[in-house]
């Protein structure tokens, strides 16, 4: 386990359970964020209401427990980067990477808008990006084709739970 925060002293999990215990018990101030899995602390400032992360127990002053700490995400594979990675480096454009991975989820054009200069006329390009989920069940894989043509790469881990 890494410390929670640059001010931890400890990494030892909080082993009396009162953060679990008082959770979202309406007379206490403490709260289990569902959004991203962690204890927080209610607090109301002029009227408004505010949550402060809560990094260890305040009364054993362990680690908030792990098993309400667990990423929302995957964590992304290195090895699978580089093998994605070394497939696309032989393609010249999108339509060689999708006729190796099939059809991508998302196919879109973005435009890229340069600076306007005095005197010059104002200049934008369109750029090709696709996006597959489907080829890795941890991590979607980017592809985007550049104004000079160049491929680039690009991954992001999937939500856990989404497949």
């Amino acid at each position: 386990m890494t410390k929670p925060n640059s001010e931890s002293v400890t990494v030892d999990p909080c082993v009396c359970g009162y953060l679990a215990r008082n959770a979202n018990d309406s007379r206490r101030p403490i709260v289990f964020d569902e959004l991203d899995k962690r204890y927080k602390y209610r607090y109301t400032v002029d009227g408004h209401e505010s949550l402060l992360m809560i990094y260890h127990c305040p009364w054993c002053g362990g680690v908030a427990s792990d098993s309400h700490q667990k990423s929302l995400f995957y964590e992304l594979n290195n090895d699978a980067c580089s093998e994605f990675a070394e497939i696309i480096r032989s393609c010249k454009t999108i339509d060689e990477v999708i006729a190796i991975f099939g059809q991508p989820n998302d196919d879109e054009s973005t435009v890229i808008r340069f600076n306007e200069k005095p005197g010059v006329s104002p200049r934008a390009d369109s750029v090709r990006v696709v996006t597959f989920r489907q080829i890795h069940p941890e991590m979607s894989v980017s592809i985007e084709q550049q104004v000079d043509g160049f491929l680039s790469a690009s991954f992001s881990p999937m939500p856990i739970g989404d497949r």
